[in-house]
């Protein structure tokens, strides 16, 4: 359906008061710009005042969570933790792989579709009621969701509200409340510069936004320039301040199952943790996590195995994420990301030959990550995809880059589901294959296995 016809039928069903259909809302929401301008806190204030929110409706319940990557995780592990504690949980994330529905959490389930109809219909009716007011812009995409997961999580009220930031920290709309009861930070890496700054200090800036006026701050240490700007912000506003480095964790087993380290409780002295998952860069996640919750509840409230438990069965879905025997994919879309990637490639035992699908958009420094893929020298075969969206780059543009630092084989696809196919197709018993370079791609793979459950992929 074309974009005139979807706004035909919107005007047609709001005339005649129609309840829309989650397709309906959904078609909506993703005509709405995802990249425009940002609007000001001011306004969100004005749209939360409107849906009957305002400062004090969620205090003492908010965790604020921004950084360029890590923070998903972060916001997983922390809702499971949590969870396992007693509490109800509102998880409110971006992006989704799949489903919209995936961004506004429940308990760490994805709100029904019914509930999401609801909320859209509320924020559409402050925009209406508001429509030609000269002090009333319409919300951007990443705006709109955050008012719908803000609307639910009003009516259903859980214990804790975990905020991940979607782009930047500082006029991010998940910024509006300045009364978290904590806020994190996690790694700092060149993402989204032109919008952030091109320099990690700039960025580092920009994320350190979300810090407010005595308001504890746990943030990952990973090098001097961007910790002095947390620090600085944290020292302006009398933000106590709690680093999560090398020294709060360690590794002490890779098994067939993940991997095991230990971390040093401020209750419990040294504790022994398992992750289900070869994702070495979810050791710190997790830790963070983990320091989080000890800093919100007091010692008799937190028992070791019951962390131990939830951070065992957390699974966060596109990162490193085993998907089918020996197929692997992972959200990684920028240069530390890809270095984390790689990191956790390496921990995992593979008998056989690695097989990498890759896809990235244009926005992204993709030059200096397939230079990172190639020089690693982990891959024998590169399955390069073309992905659904306008800022996808071309398959053959790509391909280009890779053959000029790789001597391996390379081939294009105009297609993710294609790439992934000739990837499953070329596995041989012992191989493994390897999907990485966009939340986009992630998806679109996603997708693809979604839409084969029930007729079971024979190639998985």
């Amino acid at each position: 359906m074309s974009y005139i016809e979807d706004v035909r039928q919107d005007m047609h069903r709001r005339k005649y008061k129609m309840t829309p259909s989650y397709t309906e809302a959904e078609q909506y929401i993703n005509h709405i710009q995802k990249f425009a301008k940002k609007n000001t806190l001011s306004h969100t204030r004005m749209y939360l005042q409107a849906l009957g929110i305002d400062e004090e409706t969620f205090a003492g319940r908010i965790i604020h969570v921004a950084g360029t990557n890590g923070k998903g995780s972060v916001c997983n592990y922390l809702t499971n933790l949590l969870l396992a504690e007693g509490f109800h949980v509102g998880t409110f994330i971006s992006p989704h792989l799949v489903h919209m529905r995936e961004r506004i959490r429940l308990d760490n389930r994805m709100i029904p579709e019914a509930e999401f109809v609801t909320a859209y219909e509320a924020v559409r009716q402050v925009i209406d009621a508001h429509a030609g007011q000269e002090a009333w812009y319409h919300p951007t995409f990443f705006e709109f969701l955050f008012l719908m997961a803000m609307y639910v999580y009003k009516e259903k009220m859980p214990d804790y509200l975990v905020l991940e930031t979607g782009l930047g920290g500082r006029l991010d709309a998940t910024n509006v409340f300045s009364k978290p009861v904590l806020t994190i930070i996690t790694e700092i890496g060149l993402d989204h510069c032109q919008y952030l700054g091109d320099t990690k200090e700039k960025i580092a800036a920009e994320k350190a936004g979300i810090i407010q006026e005595g308001v504890p701050l746990i943030y990952v240490r990973r090098d001097p320039e961007t910790e002095n700007v947390l620090l600085d912000t944290a020292k302006e506003k009398k933000a106590e301040t709690f680093a999560v480095d090398k020294s709060l964790f360690m590794e002490t087993n890779i098994t067939d199952k993940g991997i095991d380290f230990s971390y040093k409780s401020r209750y419990y002295n040294t504790i022994s943790f398992h992750l289900s998952t070869y994702a070495a860069y979810q050791m710190e996640n997790a830790s963070a996590s983990l320091l989080a919750l000890e800093h919100l509840l007091p010692k008799e409230k937190v028992q070791p195995s019951v962390m131990q438990q939830a951070v065992a069965e957390s699974i966060w879905e596109g990162r490193m994420e085993e998907i089918a025997d020996r197929v692997y994919l992972d959200g990684a879309h920028n240069a530390d990301g890809i270095e984390a990637f790689l990191d956790s490639v390496r921990h995992l035992p593979v008998k056989g030959e690695r097989i990498l699908v890759f896809s990235v958009v244009n926005d992204k420094a993709y030059t200096e990550m397939i230079y990172e893929l190639v020089s690693a020298r982990l891959f024998t075969t590169y399955m390069i995809a073309g992905i659904h969206d306008a800022r996808g780059v071309d398959d053959r543009q790509l391909r280009d880059i890779f053959t000029k630092y790789s001597a391996e084989q390379v081939y294009d696809f105009a297609d993710a589901s294609a790439a992934f196919s000739a990837a499953l197709l070329r596995r041989k018993p012992e191989d493994a294959v390897f999907i990485v370079g966009s939340l986009y791609l992630a998806g679109e793979i996603k997708a693809c296995l979604e839409e084969a459950e029930g007729g079971k992929n024979d190639q998985l």
